[in-house]
């Protein structure tokens, strides 16, 4: 699915992050793919499966209202300009991502997570249960008030 994701994490100034980079889709998504995570935490030197759901179909899901402002504020930071708001599917592409920083990845963490400075979160794309075709593994520090502090 996703391939030659090459991010690489830089501070833009004394209390900002920014993620700079390529990433190339090499799979159509539509809605015959399903959108899953994968939550887990640091504990005694591993990461332990927190919590995880497939959710529904991927483009469903993506464009959720809830997604808006996460996803346009993401691909206003890429040369995609071909992408627009519930524009489904998403043909295969290459994209450069130019000093994203995310602001509102916070408001889709739930209020009983853990302020915590070890996190891995996978989002991926499957088929079904039993065939995840690929995705990204994000690794994020939480403050206790839930705020985003670092990721890569």
């Amino acid at each position: 699915m996703l391939e030659n994701i090459n991010l690489r994490i830089k501070k833009f100034n004394r209390t900002t992050y920014v993620a700079d980079g390529m990433l190339r889709l090499k799979r159509k998504i539509d809605n015959s793919l399903r959108l899953g995570f994968k939550a887990y935490n640091m504990n005694g030197g591993q990461y332990k499966l927190m919590f995880g759901r497939l959710l529904g179909s991927a483009c469903d899901q993506l464009y959720e209202d809830s997604m808006r402002i996460t996803l346009e504020e993401f691909f206003v930071t890429t040369n995609l300009t071909q992408w627009s708001w519930g524009m489904c599917p998403i043909e295969g592409t290459t994209g450069v991502v130019k000093n994203y920083a995310p602001t509102t990845i916070g408001d889709h963490i739930p209020a009983y997570v853990p302020g915590s400075e070890k996190w891995k979160v996978e989002l991926y794309f499957a088929e079904n249960e039993s065939n995840i075709l690929g995705g990204v593994i994000v690794y994020a520090s939480l403050r206790t008030n839930l705020s985003l502090i670092n990721y890569g």
